[in-house]
């Protein structure tokens, strides 16, 4: 079996009913002793490995997951690295490139300053007439530990909200409240800080942009999973055969982008449905857990 944690934000402390959510380091401490004792921490080089397949089949193994290439993530590397355990980091490295900041990570940072109730008020004004309640309905599901508003506006603003729109909604408050430029090296990797984690193959791909499955075609997919590929490859030297999806929808992944994959040599592509895997017959839809599921948790309940 193989149980794969997500992390996103590990920080010292968070705003109360702001937009940047997460753990801190000493629950992250704290929980990687709770996943130790349901499982094996599996290496880069075991995952990858043809007979991991059968491995998986009679040993429960853990995969630690970090998404966005977020500044707090090398502290995390370097403790994990302290004490031999692998995880993968997955980066856009539009953040870097451009020295722009993701649109999903805007959300949340103008959130710590703005009402999820004002920006879901102002956001419909800009969108179609749409079944409200289902957006409700869906957004309680996908942010499941998110308060009801707050995860009406997220869906609303992540999934039912074209990609110009999202633009047009989003940057005019973000460029008020902060330096794009300026941000970005606080907020994201650097590239030495990926070049060390890449050392060891754990930097994979997580598109060039943090961008949502379902806006996405062919060509658009395409374009950015090998941009971000070669960038990985070609400059830090990083073998990637890897994707973390972006929002991690598994209804949003199509055939045609699972052909690509395999096209281009993954092993694997990861998705944020909340289940284990019991065996790896459906590699390019692996199931994850977002770390507040399992034990350590916050959310955590044993059965």
């Amino acid at each position: 079996m193989l149980t794969i944690c997500n992390f996103h934000y590990i920080r010292d402390s968070y705003k109360t009913e702001g937009g940047i959510n997460g753990i801190t380091f000493n629950q992250f401490k704290n929980q990687i002793l709770e996943l130790n004792k349901i499982g094996e921490f599996v290496k880069y080089n075991q995952l990858i490995n043809d007979d991991f397949k059968y491995d998986v089949l009679n040993k429960n193994y853990i995969l630690l997951t970090f998404d966005d290439g977020l500044k707090e993530h090398f502290k995390i590397f370097n403790f994990l690295k302290n004490n031999n355990i692998d995880a993968l980091f997955f980066i856009n490295y539009y953040n870097q490139n451009e020295k722009k900041v993701s649109n999903v990570h805007k959300l949340h940072l103008i959130r710590e300053y703005l009402s999820s109730e004002d920006l879901f008020s102002e956001l419909i004004t800009f969108l179609p007439q749409m079944d409200l309640n289902k957006v409700e309905k869906h957004g309680i599901k996908h942010y499941m530990y998110d308060k009801p508003l707050v995860a009406k506006f997220k869906y609303l603003y992540n999934f039912c909200t074209p990609s110009e729109l999202k633009e047009k909604f989003i940057n005019k408050k973000f460029n008020d409240l902060f330096d794009e430029k300026d941000l970005v090296k606080d907020f994201y990797l650097n590239d030495d800080e990926i070049n060390q984690i890449a050392q060891n193959n754990l930097i994979q791909n997580h598109l060039y942009k943090h961008l949502n499955l379902m806006n996405l075609d062919h060509k658009s997919f395409y374009k950015n999973l090998i941009k971000n590929h070669n960038i990985i490859e070609k400059k830090f030297g990083c073998k990637c055969s890897i994707i973390s999806y972006p929002y991690g929808n598994s209804d949003a992944i199509k055939k045609d982008f699972v052909e690509i994959l395999k096209e281009n040599n993954y092993k694997f592509g990861i998705t944020m449905r909340r289940k284990t895997n019991n065996n790896l017959s459906d590699m390019y839809r692996l199931n994850r857990f977002d770390n507040n599921d399992l034990p350590g948790g916050k959310f955590y309940k044993k059965n």
